[in-house]
């Protein structure tokens, strides 16, 4: 479990720090910056160059997020003892790398970008993993008291009822500290 909180806290703070590189410096794909290079992936035929034109509209991101997001997979799946995972994310990083690079999507340091933003971000969730989750834990605590949504538990100990937030495994009674545990949906 402590694994599945790594990874997911490494993507999202990958994306967290890539997303205002994405919006403030874009970066043109290498196929349409170099005039040397035909970009392979877009002029192979005319509905394929359509297709990814209605959802990409030809820029990327500094960092490279195909680099940073596959090289967090790797960075934590090396954390745990799936065996088999890691052999395939060994095998899949490079040619993921190679295609991006091969095809015209990233810079060469897109790449570089991406996989020191994945050591950054690998480095935070191993170091501040459960501070994160206890700040992000406490806010949506907090928005659901303040859109009403709350259980009452008893406290089997003062018989005294006690809200809860729904998401809450257990709850320290106030009156008489005893901890309460109950079922979460």
């Amino acid at each position: 479990m402590a694994s599945l909180k790594r990874f997911s806290l490494v993507f999202i703070l990958d994306y967290l720090i890539a997303f205002p590189f994405y919006l403030l410096f874009p970066v043109t794909v290498t196929g349409y910056a170099l005039p040397n290079v035909q970009p392979l992936m877009y002029e192979l035929n005319p509905m394929i160059y359509a297709g990814i034109t209605t959802v990409d509209p030809l820029d990327n991101c500094f960092p490279s997020l195909h680099a940073a997001l596959i090289f967090s997979a790797l960075l934590v799946i090396y954390t745990t003892n799936l065996r088999r995972y890691r052999v395939f994310l060994t095998l899949v990083f490079p040619t993921i790398v190679f295609a991006t690079l091969y095809l015209g999507v990233h810079w060469v340091t897109d790449i570089a970008a991406g996989m020191t933003l994945s050591v950054f971000t690998f480095w935070i969730a191993n170091h501040y993993c459960e501070q994160i989750m206890d700040c992000a834990n406490a806010a949506a605590v907090g928005i659901e008291r303040s859109i009403g949504i709350e259980e009452m538990v008893v406290c089997t100990t003062c018989m005294c009822q006690i809200a809860v937030a729904p998401h809450l495994r257990c709850v320290k009674c106030p009156r008489c500290g005893a901890v309460i545990e109950h079922d979460v949906m």
